[in-house]
């Protein structure tokens, strides 16, 4: 039987893939095992690329988040010939299904410069 939280964490994932794709085509969700740790999706957004770490869970921990998202932008940055314009962390709000209504967070000096 496949993991629960798994599988909750991808169709999140999809869902703001799906979202970000439908405003920004090319945008896509990366691949465990086939890239090095870019994000979850990345957004394929006309000034650069946006990185996005999605986040289904009860309890944020939103420092080791941010550290995490901070590693992902600088691998992205390295990895990508397109400018890597920052990240931001998704986090799905409990009983909410419409992404569009989930929380995007970031470190103030980052949501400035996008």
């Amino acid at each position: 039987m496949a993991n629960p939280n798994k599988a909750k964490g991808d169709r999140a994932e999809r869902a703001v893939r799906d979202l970000a794709a439908s405003r920004y085509p090319g945008s896509f969700k990366t691949r465990a095992g086939f890239n090095d740790d870019l994000g979850d999706v990345i957004v394929e957004h006309p000034a650069g690329r946006v990185v996005l770490q999605v986040k289904d869970v009860a309890s944020p921990t939103w420092k080791a988040w941010f550290a995490q998202v901070s590693d992902q932008v600088a691998t992205c940055a390295r990895e990508s010939e397109r400018a890597v314009l920052g990240g931001l962390v998704v986090h799905k709000a409990r009983g909410v299904g419409d992404p569009t209504r989930w929380r995007a967070v970031g470190e103030l000096g980052t949501v400035l410069e996008l």
